[in-house]
Parts: structure tokens; sequence; C-alpha cells
């Protein structure tokens, strides 16, 4: 299948480089982020049960907010495409064809979204924000000393 936009070498390599490469470069870092997501919540929890400590989930939710905001984008933005490739590997000619077009603009989501769901955890960035849209001028108060 030739996408526009997609690498002018697909047409030149083998069948079976071809679908090395989806693979390793499709499908797996898919499979890589869900696992290795799960694992580090899972090792978090273990080792506080280990150490028998309560899991205060306030200290870690900058952390899961920020992997899972990160994640999502990932996924969102490649598994359609993986899952319309490896459909038509498995012998489905025509299988997603019509939507891979509007699939394909999801993949212009991930590079834009990445920078807002890192700065979403920075601590202060919201009262910041606020001051510099609102612009609000900060009143100095004049109090009287005591001598």
């Amino acid at each position: 299948m030739s996408l526009c936009g997609d690498a002018c070498f697909w047409g030149s390599i083998s069948n079976s480089f071809a679908h090395y490469m989806s693979i390793a470069h499709d499908f797996m870092p898919i499979v890589i982020i869900i696992v290795f997501g799960a694992a580090l919540l899972l090792r978090i929890t273990i080792q506080k049960r280990r150490l028998r400590q309560v899991t205060e989930w306030r200290k870690y939710r900058k952390m899961i907010i920020q992997f899972i905001f990160i994640s999502i984008t990932f996924v969102i933005s490649n598994l359609p495409y993986t899952i319309v490739y490896f459909g038509e590997a498995l012998g489905f000619s025509s299988f997603g064809i019509n939507l891979l077009r509007y699939f394909l603009l999801l993949s212009n989501l991930e590079p834009m979204a990445l920078p807002y769901a890192t700065l979403i955890t920075l601590p202060g960035l919201k009262e910041k924000l606020y001051a510099l849209i609102i612009c609000k001028v900060k009143q100095n108060t004049i109090r009287p000393t005591v001598t």
C-alpha cells in the first residue's frame, strides 16, 4: 500500500523487510509503551506493599497524568494505522482503506500535543498563565510601621 507522505523506499524493498519495519516501528512501540507503563505502576505498588508503606497516589499523580497523556497521545496517533496495516497484511485487501485517510491526520496530533502533555504537570504553571493572560497589576499596600 502506498500512501502520500510515506517514505519513497517502500516500493523498492522486499515484502519481508517491509513487514519487519512495520512490526519494529509501528507495532512494537505501542506494545512496549502499554506493557512498561503498566509495569511501572505495578512496580510502585509492589514496592510500597513490600516496604509496608501506604501508597500515597497524590505524590505520583503528576507523573501518572503526564505518562498517561503522553502514552494516549502516542497510541491514538499510531494505533489506527497499525491496525489497518496488519489487516492488510493478514489478507484483507481493502481493510479500512477508506478510513485510512482520516487516520493519517491523527499522525499530526502527536507532535502538537506532546508539549501540552508535559506542560500540564509543571508546578505553578496555572498561576503564571493566569497572570500573563489577565495582566492584573498587583497593588502594593502601604502599612504604617510601629516604632
